[in-house]
Protein backbone atom coordinates (compact mmCIF):
# COMPACT_ATOMS: atom_id res chain seq x y z
CA UNK A 1 0.00 0.00 0.00
CA UNK A 2 3.06 2.00 0.78
CA UNK A 3 4.29 2.26 -2.59
CA UNK A 4 0.89 2.32 -4.42
CA UNK A 5 0.58 5.75 -2.21
CA UNK A 6 4.12 6.95 -2.97
CA UNK A 7 3.59 6.38 -6.16
CA UNK A 8 0.58 8.15 -6.78
CA UNK A 9 1.82 11.21 -4.66
CA UNK A 10 5.08 11.06 -7.33
CA UNK A 11 2.23 11.29 -10.24
CA UNK A 12 0.34 13.94 -8.93
CA UNK A 13 3.79 16.12 -8.27
CA UNK A 14 4.37 15.50 -12.06
CA UNK A 15 1.57 16.41 -13.34
CA UNK A 16 1.68 19.52 -11.12
CA UNK A 17 5.04 20.29 -12.03
CA UNK A 18 3.91 19.66 -16.02
CA UNK A 19 0.96 21.89 -15.47
CA UNK A 20 3.11 25.03 -13.75
CA UNK A 21 5.64 24.87 -16.29
CA UNK A 22 2.46 24.94 -19.03
CA UNK A 23 0.86 27.81 -17.55
CA UNK A 24 4.38 29.53 -16.79
CA UNK A 25 5.30 29.07 -21.09
CA UNK A 26 2.15 30.31 -21.91
CA UNK A 27 1.84 33.35 -19.85
CA UNK A 28 5.91 34.56 -20.91
CA UNK A 29 4.46 34.32 -24.35
CA UNK A 30 1.72 36.24 -23.81
CA UNK A 31 4.00 38.90 -21.67
CA UNK A 32 6.51 38.98 -24.40
CA UNK A 33 4.21 39.62 -27.36
CA UNK A 34 5.36 42.54 -28.58
CA UNK A 35 8.63 42.04 -28.73
CA UNK A 36 8.78 38.25 -30.31
CA UNK A 37 10.70 39.09 -33.52
CA UNK A 38 14.06 39.03 -34.00
CA UNK A 39 16.55 41.70 -32.63
CA UNK A 40 19.53 42.53 -33.20
CA UNK A 41 22.50 41.21 -31.45
CA UNK A 42 24.34 42.78 -28.18
CA UNK A 43 21.69 45.67 -28.34
CA UNK A 44 23.08 47.23 -25.15
CA UNK A 45 26.64 47.41 -26.60
CA UNK A 46 27.77 45.35 -23.51
CA UNK A 47 29.92 42.50 -25.51
CA UNK A 48 33.06 43.58 -26.96
CA UNK A 49 35.58 41.57 -29.36
CA UNK A 50 38.90 41.82 -30.62
CA UNK A 51 38.71 41.18 -34.39
CA UNK A 52 41.26 39.47 -35.60
CA UNK A 53 41.59 41.48 -38.71
CA UNK A 54 43.83 44.57 -37.83
CA UNK A 55 43.44 43.67 -34.36
CA UNK A 56 40.36 46.16 -34.12
CA UNK A 57 38.59 46.23 -31.00
CA UNK A 58 34.60 46.35 -31.72
CA UNK A 59 31.18 45.55 -30.02
CA UNK A 60 30.03 42.02 -30.61
CA UNK A 61 28.40 42.12 -34.01
CA UNK A 62 28.79 45.58 -34.58
CA UNK A 63 31.57 47.18 -37.16
CA UNK A 64 32.48 50.34 -37.78
CA UNK A 65 36.08 51.41 -40.44
CA UNK A 66 38.70 49.23 -38.75
CA UNK A 67 37.18 46.11 -40.30
CA UNK A 68 36.33 47.54 -43.74
CA UNK A 69 36.50 45.53 -47.22
CA UNK A 70 37.77 48.17 -49.94
CA UNK A 71 40.38 49.29 -52.44
CA UNK A 72 41.15 51.98 -49.63
CA UNK A 73 40.21 50.08 -46.38
CA UNK A 74 43.59 50.44 -45.07
CA UNK A 75 43.24 54.11 -44.69
CA UNK A 76 40.01 53.81 -42.33
CA UNK A 77 40.91 53.74 -38.73
CA UNK A 78 38.28 52.36 -36.08
CA UNK A 79 35.96 54.94 -35.19
CA UNK A 80 34.13 53.29 -32.13
CA UNK A 81 35.20 52.70 -28.42
CA UNK A 82 33.33 51.44 -25.25
CA UNK A 83 32.28 54.20 -23.00
CA UNK A 84 30.79 53.69 -19.58
CA UNK A 85 28.57 56.65 -20.22
CA UNK A 86 24.62 55.11 -20.52
CA UNK A 87 21.35 56.20 -20.73
CA UNK A 88 18.80 56.77 -17.70
CA UNK A 89 17.55 53.80 -16.03
CA UNK A 90 20.41 51.29 -18.05
CA UNK A 91 20.60 47.84 -16.80
CA UNK A 92 23.88 47.64 -18.44
CA UNK A 93 27.73 49.48 -17.89
CA UNK A 94 28.40 50.03 -21.50
CA UNK A 95 27.36 52.09 -24.28
CA UNK A 96 29.05 52.89 -27.58
CA UNK A 97 30.57 56.06 -29.11
CA UNK A 98 30.84 56.68 -32.56
CA UNK A 99 33.07 59.53 -33.68
CA UNK A 100 34.41 61.07 -37.00
CA UNK A 101 38.05 61.38 -38.40
CA UNK A 102 40.02 62.68 -41.43
CA UNK A 103 41.24 60.68 -44.14
CA UNK A 104 43.97 62.16 -46.59
CA UNK A 105 42.32 65.51 -45.97
CA UNK A 106 38.51 63.96 -46.07
CA UNK A 107 36.31 63.64 -42.79
CA UNK A 108 35.33 60.28 -42.29
CA UNK A 109 31.90 60.82 -40.87
CA UNK A 110 31.73 58.47 -37.34
CA UNK A 111 29.55 55.40 -38.08
CA UNK A 112 28.21 52.10 -36.83
CA UNK A 113 26.78 49.41 -38.60
CA UNK A 114 25.57 46.01 -38.37
CA UNK A 115 26.62 45.60 -41.65
CA UNK A 116 29.98 45.82 -43.21
CA UNK A 117 31.80 49.26 -44.32
CA UNK A 118 33.28 49.18 -47.66
CA UNK A 119 35.69 52.12 -48.80
CA UNK A 120 36.67 52.24 -52.48
CA UNK A 121 36.03 55.56 -53.57
CA UNK A 122 38.09 59.24 -52.56
CA UNK A 123 35.18 61.34 -52.81
CA UNK A 124 33.07 60.92 -49.45
CA UNK A 125 30.09 60.60 -51.45
CA UNK A 126 31.35 58.13 -54.26
CA UNK A 127 29.61 55.14 -55.05
CA UNK A 128 32.10 52.88 -53.80
CA UNK A 129 31.63 53.82 -50.06
CA UNK A 130 28.55 52.15 -48.72
CA UNK A 131 27.36 50.41 -45.70
CA UNK A 132 26.53 46.52 -46.72
CA UNK A 133 24.93 43.05 -45.61
CA UNK A 134 27.49 40.60 -46.15
CA UNK A 135 25.66 37.12 -46.44
CA UNK A 136 28.54 34.79 -46.50
CA UNK A 137 30.05 36.17 -43.29
CA UNK A 138 27.43 35.88 -40.03
CA UNK A 139 29.15 38.72 -38.00
CA UNK A 140 28.22 41.28 -40.54
CA UNK A 141 24.05 40.63 -41.22
CA UNK A 142 21.39 40.12 -39.34
CA UNK A 143 18.19 37.86 -40.24
CA UNK A 144 15.01 38.81 -39.58
CA UNK A 145 11.42 37.60 -40.66
CA UNK A 146 9.09 40.00 -40.24
CA UNK A 147 8.90 43.81 -40.88
CA UNK A 148 8.90 45.73 -37.42
CA UNK A 149 6.70 47.98 -36.04
CA UNK A 150 9.51 50.28 -35.04
CA UNK A 151 12.86 50.90 -33.47
CA UNK A 152 13.78 52.16 -30.45
CA UNK A 153 17.22 53.69 -29.75
CA UNK A 154 19.19 55.87 -26.89
CA UNK A 155 21.36 58.39 -28.46
CA UNK A 156 23.68 61.07 -27.02
CA UNK A 157 24.70 63.63 -29.33
CA UNK A 158 27.44 66.40 -28.89
CA UNK A 159 28.27 68.59 -31.78
CA UNK A 160 29.98 72.00 -32.12
CA UNK A 161 26.77 72.87 -34.56
CA UNK A 162 23.36 73.45 -33.08
CA UNK A 163 22.30 72.83 -36.94
CA UNK A 164 23.95 69.93 -37.94
CA UNK A 165 22.54 66.63 -37.86
CA UNK A 166 23.01 63.12 -36.43
CA UNK A 167 21.39 60.33 -38.64
CA UNK A 168 20.07 56.34 -38.52
CA UNK A 169 19.01 54.46 -41.11
CA UNK A 170 17.34 50.46 -40.86
CA UNK A 171 16.41 48.76 -44.20
CA UNK A 172 14.53 45.74 -43.83
CA UNK A 173 15.26 43.88 -47.20
CA UNK A 174 15.35 40.71 -49.25
CA UNK A 175 17.69 37.59 -50.12
CA UNK A 176 21.02 39.74 -51.05
CA UNK A 177 24.15 41.53 -50.29
CA UNK A 178 21.96 44.83 -49.60
CA UNK A 179 23.77 48.27 -49.79
CA UNK A 180 23.45 51.60 -48.44
CA UNK A 181 25.72 53.86 -50.46
CA UNK A 182 27.37 57.10 -49.63
CA UNK A 183 25.50 58.83 -52.71
CA UNK A 184 22.39 58.14 -51.02
CA UNK A 185 20.94 55.43 -52.58
CA UNK A 186 20.40 51.68 -51.94
CA UNK A 187 21.12 48.75 -53.88
CA UNK A 188 19.22 46.38 -55.26
CA UNK A 189 16.15 48.70 -54.99
CA UNK A 190 14.12 45.90 -55.60
CA UNK A 191 15.66 44.07 -52.81
CA UNK A 192 14.32 46.60 -50.16
CA UNK A 193 11.16 45.46 -48.02
CA UNK A 194 10.63 48.22 -45.25
CA UNK A 195 12.83 51.38 -43.54
CA UNK A 196 13.15 53.57 -41.01
CA UNK A 197 15.14 56.87 -41.31
CA UNK A 198 15.40 59.31 -38.63
CA UNK A 199 17.82 62.33 -38.36
CA UNK A 200 18.64 64.50 -34.87
CA UNK A 201 20.21 67.62 -33.71
CA UNK A 202 22.37 67.59 -30.83
CA UNK A 203 21.41 66.82 -27.19
CA UNK A 204 24.49 68.99 -25.97
CA UNK A 205 27.48 70.96 -26.98
CA UNK A 206 30.42 69.26 -28.08
CA UNK A 207 32.99 68.14 -25.01
CA UNK A 208 29.64 69.26 -22.90
CA UNK A 209 27.19 67.16 -20.64
CA UNK A 210 26.10 63.70 -21.85
CA UNK A 211 22.29 64.36 -22.24
CA UNK A 212 20.33 61.34 -23.21
CA UNK A 213 17.55 61.45 -25.79
CA UNK A 214 14.91 58.03 -26.57
CA UNK A 215 13.66 57.99 -29.92
CA UNK A 216 11.65 55.92 -31.57
CA UNK A 217 11.34 55.73 -35.31
CA UNK A 218 8.99 53.66 -37.14
CA UNK A 219 9.53 51.59 -40.30
CA UNK A 220 7.69 52.12 -43.50
CA UNK A 221 7.09 49.37 -45.84
CA UNK A 222 8.36 51.49 -49.14
CA UNK A 223 10.11 48.55 -50.85
CA UNK A 224 8.49 46.36 -53.46
CA UNK A 225 10.15 43.25 -52.05
CA UNK A 226 7.75 41.17 -50.07
CA UNK A 227 10.24 38.52 -48.78
CA UNK A 228 12.15 40.16 -45.36
CA UNK A 229 15.71 37.86 -44.97
CA UNK A 230 18.28 40.55 -43.30
CA UNK A 231 18.12 43.79 -41.52
CA UNK A 232 21.27 46.55 -42.19
CA UNK A 233 21.72 49.31 -39.76
CA UNK A 234 23.60 52.44 -39.83
CA UNK A 235 24.49 55.44 -37.62
CA UNK A 236 26.58 58.22 -38.57
CA UNK A 237 27.86 61.16 -36.47
CA UNK A 238 26.59 63.42 -39.86
CA UNK A 239 23.43 63.01 -42.79
CA UNK A 240 26.01 64.16 -45.10
CA UNK A 241 29.25 62.76 -45.88
CA UNK A 242 32.58 64.60 -45.12
CA UNK A 243 30.90 67.26 -42.80
CA UNK A 244 30.49 67.97 -39.51
CA UNK A 245 33.44 68.50 -37.36
CA UNK A 246 36.17 66.49 -35.85
CA UNK A 247 35.09 67.75 -32.04
CA UNK A 248 31.56 65.39 -32.91
CA UNK A 249 31.17 62.72 -31.56
CA UNK A 250 27.74 59.89 -30.83
CA UNK A 251 26.78 57.79 -27.76
CA UNK A 252 24.72 55.02 -28.74
CA UNK A 253 22.97 52.41 -25.96
CA UNK A 254 19.89 49.85 -25.82
CA UNK A 255 18.38 49.41 -29.31
CA UNK A 256 15.26 47.59 -29.88
CA UNK A 257 12.95 46.18 -32.22
CA UNK A 258 9.22 46.86 -31.66
CA UNK A 259 6.53 44.44 -32.95
CA UNK A 260 3.27 43.80 -33.60
CA UNK A 261 1.71 40.41 -32.19
CA UNK A 262 -0.57 40.56 -35.31
CA UNK A 263 2.08 40.26 -37.65
CA UNK A 264 3.65 37.58 -36.22
CA UNK A 265 0.54 35.65 -37.02
CA UNK A 266 0.42 36.46 -40.86
CA UNK A 267 0.00 33.57 -42.98
CA UNK A 268 -0.41 31.37 -39.92
CA UNK A 269 -3.34 29.01 -41.22
CA UNK A 270 -0.88 28.08 -44.05
CA UNK A 271 0.91 25.70 -42.25
CA UNK A 272 -0.33 23.00 -39.44
CA UNK A 273 1.88 22.46 -36.42
CA UNK A 274 1.16 19.78 -34.20
CA UNK A 275 0.84 19.33 -30.93
CA UNK A 276 1.70 22.89 -30.15
CA UNK A 277 2.81 22.77 -26.91
CA UNK A 278 4.90 19.82 -27.21
CA UNK A 279 7.37 18.05 -25.10
CA UNK A 280 9.98 16.35 -27.95
CA UNK A 281 8.60 16.41 -31.30
CA UNK A 282 6.82 18.75 -33.53
CA UNK A 283 5.08 17.57 -36.19
CA UNK A 284 4.60 19.94 -39.78
CA UNK A 285 2.31 19.67 -42.64
CA UNK A 286 1.65 22.22 -45.87
CA UNK A 287 0.32 21.53 -49.22
CA UNK A 288 3.47 22.51 -50.70
CA UNK A 289 7.07 21.51 -50.31
CA UNK A 290 9.33 23.66 -47.13
CA UNK A 291 12.59 24.82 -48.65
CA UNK A 292 14.04 26.05 -44.96
CA UNK A 293 12.67 25.91 -41.14
CA UNK A 294 14.46 28.35 -38.90
CA UNK A 295 13.71 28.37 -35.23
CA UNK A 296 14.48 31.29 -32.76
CA UNK A 297 14.00 31.73 -29.01
CA UNK A 298 12.46 34.74 -27.48
CA UNK A 299 15.84 36.81 -27.68
CA UNK A 300 16.07 36.82 -31.49
CA UNK A 301 18.89 34.27 -31.41
CA UNK A 302 19.12 31.21 -34.04
CA UNK A 303 18.46 27.60 -32.46
CA UNK A 304 18.22 25.68 -35.29
CA UNK A 305 18.07 25.78 -38.91
CA UNK A 306 17.64 22.96 -41.63
CA UNK A 307 16.19 22.65 -45.60
CA UNK A 308 14.05 19.65 -45.58
CA UNK A 309 12.43 19.99 -49.25
CA UNK A 310 9.31 18.28 -48.18
CA UNK A 311 5.84 19.06 -47.43
CA UNK A 312 5.81 17.21 -43.87
CA UNK A 313 8.06 16.32 -40.96
CA UNK A 314 8.56 15.35 -37.39
CA UNK A 315 11.40 17.13 -35.79
CA UNK A 316 13.30 15.87 -33.27
CA UNK A 317 13.34 19.24 -30.78
CA UNK A 318 13.95 17.28 -27.20
CA UNK A 319 17.55 19.32 -26.54
CA UNK A 320 15.81 22.76 -26.01
CA UNK A 321 15.05 23.79 -23.09
CA UNK A 322 11.57 24.32 -22.21
CA UNK A 323 9.91 28.00 -23.28
CA UNK A 324 8.81 29.98 -25.68
CA UNK A 325 10.24 30.09 -29.24
CA UNK A 326 9.09 31.10 -32.71
CA UNK A 327 9.62 29.04 -36.35
CA UNK A 328 10.20 30.49 -39.06
CA UNK A 329 9.03 28.47 -42.65
CA UNK A 330 9.97 29.19 -45.99
CA UNK A 331 8.29 27.41 -49.01
CA UNK A 332 9.58 29.75 -51.49
CA UNK A 333 6.63 32.20 -52.60
CA UNK A 334 5.50 32.20 -48.53
CA UNK A 335 7.43 32.69 -44.88
CA UNK A 336 5.22 31.68 -42.46
CA UNK A 337 6.00 32.35 -38.53
CA UNK A 338 4.33 30.59 -36.41
CA UNK A 339 5.26 30.70 -31.69
CA UNK A 340 5.46 27.40 -30.28
CA UNK A 341 5.86 26.42 -27.09
CA UNK A 342 8.09 23.76 -25.83
CA UNK A 343 6.97 22.28 -22.17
Amino acid sequence: MWFFAYFCDYKNNEMKKALALFTTCILLSCSLSAQIGRQFDNPGFEEWTTRETKSVVEPVHWHSGGTATGTFAGFLSNQVESSTQTRPGSTGSKSVRIFPTSILGITANGNLTNGRMNASSMSATGSGNYNYTQRSESAYNTPIYAIPDSLVIWVCFRSESSSQKAQLHAAVHGDADYKFVADGTEEPANMLVASARHTFTRTSTANGAYNWTRLSVPFVKDGPCNDPRYILFTITTNETPGAGSSNDDLFVDDIELIYNPDQIKENEDLCELSPNPFFKRLDIHMSEIIQNIYIYDMLGHRVRSMSPKTNQLSLDLSDLPSGSYLIQIDFGQHIVTKRIVKI
